[in-house]
């Protein structure tokens, strides 16, 4: 009969393996650093450095934690991407210094009303005197209301 013991330094590489590919299937970017681990367990068993299980286990949960805190930080950049808040942040500065028609009067006793700007009707405000009609321009966004001032 043959021996079916596997080689440690094997099983170490399947779980590895495994673990990696499992960060494909489940993302959060947490399994693959278990997986790094695990392959440098397959390493340290086929140098001969760790022989022992209970080594072996110690070495990968010492080594999948400091991957994991060490180089999530790195990695989540690359994995993960810019968030959907950033990039609507970048698209609201682009309407800064841009051009919008009040639908509404403004003053320091009413500061709030609504503009025009591209078809769409947007909250204003703006504490000084603007009449319905006039261009006013659009010096930042807070939240969904844009603050505005005299054009000129």
């Amino acid at each position: 009969m043959s021996d079916l013991t596997l080689d440690p330094a094997v099983l170490w590489l399947i779980a590895g393996i495994v673990l990696i590919i499992a960060e494909f299937l489940i993302p959060g970017l947490v399994i693959v650093f278990f997986g790094m681990g695990a392959l440098v367990v397959s390493l340290l068993c086929y140098m001969g450095v760790v022989t022992e299980t209970s080594a072996q286990l110690l070495w990968f949960t010492g080594l999948s934690l400091v991957f994991l805190f060490g180089l999530r930080w790195l990695f989540k950049g690359w994995f993960v991407g810019q968030s959907a808040d950033e990039g609507n942040r970048d698209e609201m500065s682009d309407l800064l210094g841009k051009e919008v028609t009040c639908l509404t009067n403004f003053s320091s006793e009413k500061p709030y009303g609504k503009v025009e700007f591209k078809g769409a009707n947007w909250k204003g405000r703006c504490e000084q005197e603007l009449k319905e009609g006039s261009i006013a321009v659009i010096e930042s966004i807070d939240g969904l209301c844009l603050n505005i001032r005299p054009r000129g």
